[in-house]
C-alpha cells in the first residue's frame, strides 16, 4: 500500500502551501479556467442484483466559496450538467463548501434542482462541519450545510440507511459520517436487518475508510475527498493528496465481488487543477449477464 499524508496535512495546506504555489505559478489563472471544464466519467457495472438498469450521477467535492472555491454559478453549471444525464437517482459524497456558507438560502436554491427532478441523497465530508473543520476555520457542527441540504430536498444520512425503489428494483444507499470529523460509526449505519438482497451503494466520502467497511454488506462504494490529488506533476506524482493510502487517490477499482469509485470531484482548493480534470461521475448499472 502506498502510504499519503495524515490529516495534519490538511491543516498546513489551509494554512497556504497549496495557496502560495497557486499565486506563484504563472498558469495559476488557467488552471483555474480549465476547471470549469468537466469531464463526465461513465461507468459500467453489472450486478445479479438488478432486474432492469439503473443509472447513478455521483457529485463530490462541491466546494462552493467565491473566493476559494466556485461561485454559485459554478454550482448552477454542475446541477446543469448532472441533470443533462437524465440518471434515476444522485448521490452526494460531501465536502459542499471550504469553510463556511456565507449565502446557505441561495446554496440551497442552486441544488434543489436535483432532488426536484429525482432522488437525491447526500453524506457530509471534513470541511462540511465537525472536529477537523472547527480547526481549520469551519464549523464546529453540521447545523448549517445539514439545513442546506434539507432545504434543497436532498435526503441527508449520517450513519445510517435508506431504502429507495428506482425502476424495477430495491436499492439500498448506506451513508457514513465523516472520518475526519470524528463519528464514524459503519456499525450503526449498517443495521442488523439489513440482509444484502438488495444492491447496496454505500456513500463515505474519504476512501481510507476502506479496510473499516470490508466486513459490511455493500456492493458500490462512493467516495471523493481526495480532488484526485488536485495538482498532479510530471515525475513527482500528487504530493498533496489528503489520505494514507495513495493507490485509492483517484479512479474506480474492481475489489473482486464489489466496486470502489474514487471521485475528482468538481470544485477544489483555490481553484488550481493541474493534470487533474474536474468530474461527475455516471454508473449504467446493469442486470448480469447484459451484454
Amino acid at each position: 500500500m502506498k502510504k499519503g499524508v495524515d490529516p495534519k496535512f490538511k491543516d498546513r495546506l489551509m494554512s497556504g502551501s497549496a495557496r502560495l504555489i497557486y499565486e506563484l505559478l504563472p498558469i495559476g489563472s488557467l488552471c483555474a479556467r480549465l476547471a470549469a471544464k468537466i469531464r463526465v466519467t461513465r461507468v459500467e457495472i453489472q450486478s445479479s442484483k438488478v432486474k432492469t438498469p439503473i443509472k447513478l450521477v455521483q457529485l463530490t467535492d462541491l466546494h462552493y466559496e467565491p473566493k476559494a472555491g466556485i461561485s454559485l454559478q459554478d454550482i448552477d453549471a454542475v446541477v446543469s450538467l448532472a441533470l443533462a444525464q437524465n440518471p434515476d437517482i444522485f448521490l452526494l459524497t460531501g465536502d459542499y463548501i471550504i469553510h463556511k456558507c456565507r449565502q446557505s438560502d441561495e446554496y440551497a436554491a442552486a441544488l434543489k434542482p436535483l432532488a426536484q427532478a429525482k432522488p437525491a441523497f447526500g453524506i457530509f465530508g471534513n470541511h462540511d462541519g465537525g472536529r477537523w473543520a472547527s480547526r481549520c476555520h469551519g464549523y464546529p457542527n453540521l447545523d448549517v450545510m445539514s439545513k442546506v441540504l434539507a432545504d434543497a430536498g436532498i435526503h441527508r444520512l449520517y450513519n445510517n440507511n435508506a431504502l429507495t425503489r428506482l425502476r424495477d428494483n430495491s436499492v439500498r444507499i448506506v451513508g457514513l459520517s465523516d472520518l475526519w470529523a470524528g463519528d464514524f460509526h459503519p456499525e450503526a449505519a449498517f443495521d442488523t436487518t439489513h440482509q444484502h438482497e438488495e444492491f447496496t451503494v454505500l456513500l463515505s466520502h474519504n476512501p481510507d475508510t476502506l479496510p473499516y467497511l470490508m466486513d459490511y454488506p455493500w456492493d458500490l462504494m462512493l467516495s471523493g475527498h481526495t480532488h484526485g490529488g488536485q495538482v498532479v506533476l510530471p515525475g513527482i506524482g500528487a504530493p498533496w493528496t489528503p489520505v494514507k493510502n495513495m493507490e485509492h487517490r483517484r479512479g474506480f477499482f474492481n475489489l473482486g465481488d464489489r466496486y470502489l469509485n474514487v471521485a475528482t470531484g468538481t470544485g477544489g482548493l483555490f481553484q488550481l487543477r493541474i493534470n487533474c480534470p474536474p468530474e461527475i461521475t455516471v454508473f449504467n448499472i446493469q442486470p448480469a449477464g447484459t451484454v
